[in-house]
């Protein structure tokens, strides 16, 4: 008898035990029933292991059909930022580079079959006068015109000198003084050493806005035998002096050469003015070391020795003294100031010799 309950308990007990493992797995599946994703058909769950169990419970994902000749641009992801590096210095913009102003180029124009002067001057706005001085006549009677030939066109900017054309010419053709054409010109006009010698094809830049000032005195003053240092005032350019002081314009050029021919212009520093039409002449050290004597500045102004003074009235000295400042009167300014050194054939005869 209590073997048999005893084997009543036992299997009690073991029915107890299947009973709560079905209640348990009961209630959790019935906890997941929200949350789980319908398991297709043919899926077998007994005998299945865990990793695989999981693998079919997994949403499946559909894969969208590629769209054809699509292109994709990823967008770079954010650079990351150090909270503790210190921020990037701003990087200075570039300085602009300063670019020179080109000097404006005289116009030409080619005449055409069937140009006319009047047509030439409508077609470009300008004045028959005008058109004819420019290139050198002065009478539109005068002007041979050919298909072929280049014209200047007046547009007073810049203008190449042509044969027939003055410096006073162009002033008046473009409606300035002398002065201010030879002021807007006078580095380049000195190095040439004479106003009354400027080659055909030399341009000269016409001013554009020349400087108001008030009426100058350029009356002539009293005659003298001396050359004077002479500061000129606001508005007096070499006409005016040369009017003033009764010399040419070419004399005060190669009495202040040196200064003049490396960029100082009129009114900037003081001018050495010769009593009458000649050359002030200062000695260099080259000249020290050639040797130099009066003789031979004689010779090359084409006056006699006698013509040549000390510019105060100081004895000359012969051999030449460096820094000395002569003047030769009446001299022959067509070859320039003296240079001391040979000529290129001087040179090559020398070396020959």
């Amino acid at each position: 008898m209590a073997q048999k309950l005893f084997q009543s308990m036992k299997f009690s007990t073991a029915s107890l035990f299947i009973v709560l493992s079905i209640l348990t797995v009961i209630t959790a599946c019935q906890g997941n029933e929200e949350t789980a994703v319908p398991l297709a058909t043919e899926t077998k769950i007994a005998g299945t292991p865990i990793q695989a169990l999981l693998e079919t419970q997994a949403p499946q994902v559909t894969e969208t059909p590629a769209i054809a000749e699509a292109t994709i641009v990823s967008e770079p992801a954010e650079p990351s930022v150090s909270m503790t590096a210190a921020p990037p210095s701003p990087t200075s913009p570039p300085e602009p580079t300063a670019t020179a102003t080109p000097l404006p180029e005289p116009t030409f124009y080619t005449v055409q079959p069937g140009d006319t002067l009047i047509g030439i001057s409508e077609q470009f706005s300008i004045s028959l006068d005008s058109l004819v001085f420019a290139n050198g006549f002065t009478s539109a009677g005068e002007f041979p015109l050919s298909v072929g030939d280049e014209l200047q066109i007046p547009f007073c900017t810049a203008h190449r000198i042509l044969p027939g054309n003055t410096l006073a010419g162009i002033a008046q053709l473009c409606d300035v003084t002398l002065d201010e054409l030879v002021a807007a010109n006078l580095q380049r006009l000195a190095a040439l050493g004479s106003l009354a010698s400027v080659p055909i094809g030399f341009v000269i830049y016409i001013p554009q806005e020349a400087e108001t000032v008030e009426e100058v005195d350029c009356s002539p003053q009293p005659a003298r035998e001396q050359v004077i240092e002479y500061q000129p005032g606001s508005g007096e350019g070499l006409f005016c002096l040369a009017q003033k002081f009764g010399v040419s314009t070419t004399a005060i050029i190669q009495g202040n050469i040196q200064k003049l021919a490396t960029g100082a212009t009129i009114g900037e520093e003081s001018l050495l003015i010769p009593p009458v039409d000649g050359a002030v002449y200062i000695v260099t050290s080259e000249d020290v070391i050639a040797e130099t004597n009066l003789a031979d500045l004689a010779e090359w102004y084409d006056v006699e020795v006698d013509a040549i003074g000390d510019w105060n009235g100081n004895l000359v000295s012969d051999p030449l003294v460096e820094g000395q400042q002569l003047f030769v009167v009446g001299a022959n300014l067509v070859f320039g100031p003296f240079n001391s050194q040979p000529t290129q054939e001087e040179a090559e005869s020398e070396a020959g010799s």
